[in-house]
């Protein structure tokens, strides 16, 4: 199986622009696509050490007004950042220097303290970044975002889903559900795709 892997940020036509399968997170507008859920992930705020201390550290959701922030396109619709307080749903604007559409370079940006930039949380305690980055505003995070992977009606019926054995062990990493798609293919991906070591099998992982 041979693929083609285009990293956007842009919602597009899957049947018209001949796209196979995408990776989409929040809300899917789209009713006639067929979905399955990959995994939820909360979209949270991290700021480097070196900026908390220069900058002090917000305690409300208001306090980014008088911060740098790193906006990551997808997560700040109209430029605001969703927050949850006393079980309401408020938004902030916020704003920063720099404006990015990849969740990679947000995290990096943050981590040489450039400002404080919401990413999905288990992004900002691995690697790295867990050393160099802080969490801020941890109370008032709002609900986790569902990733999916979507296919039109006419690519689902040509592909088999299915999950792995339980008898089967599964690779380090690995996230269910495991997408079966033909190998005599080649499949037109969005977002990142990393192979597991039996046939033909390729899950999401997040970026």
């Amino acid at each position: 199986m041979s693929i083609e892997l285009v990293l956007t940020d842009r919602q597009v036509e899957l049947v018209e622009e001949k796209f196979d399968l995408a990776f989409r997170s929040g809300t899917l507008k789209d009713t006639s696509l067929v979905a399955h859920e990959l995994g939820r992930a909360q979209p949270r705020c991290f700021a480097a050490r070196e900026y908390l201390s220069e900058r002090g550290t917000p305690r409300t959701p208001r306090d980014l007004l008088r911060h740098d922030c790193i906006l990551f396109t997808p997560l700040a619709p109209r430029g605001r950042w969703t927050f949850r307080a006393r079980g309401r749903t408020v938004e902030v604007p916020v704003r920063g220097r720099l404006v990015v559409n990849s969740i990679p370079l947000a995290r990096d940006a943050a981590m040489r303290g450039l400002g404080i930039v919401r990413i999905p949380g288990p992004l900002g305690v691995e690697g790295p970044a867990a050393k160099q980055l802080v969490e801020v505003l941890d109370t008032y995070a709002p609900p986790p975002r569902v990733a999916y992977a979507v296919a039109s009606q006419r690519w689902s019926r040509n592909a088999r889903r299915a999950s792995v054995p339980r008898d089967r062990k599964e690779a380090p990493g690995a996230t269910r559900p495991v997408l079966i798609v033909s190998a005599a293919r080649r499949c037109r991906l969005l977002h990142h795709v990393r192979f597991l070591p039996h046939r033909n099998r390729a899950v999401s992982s997040p970026v």
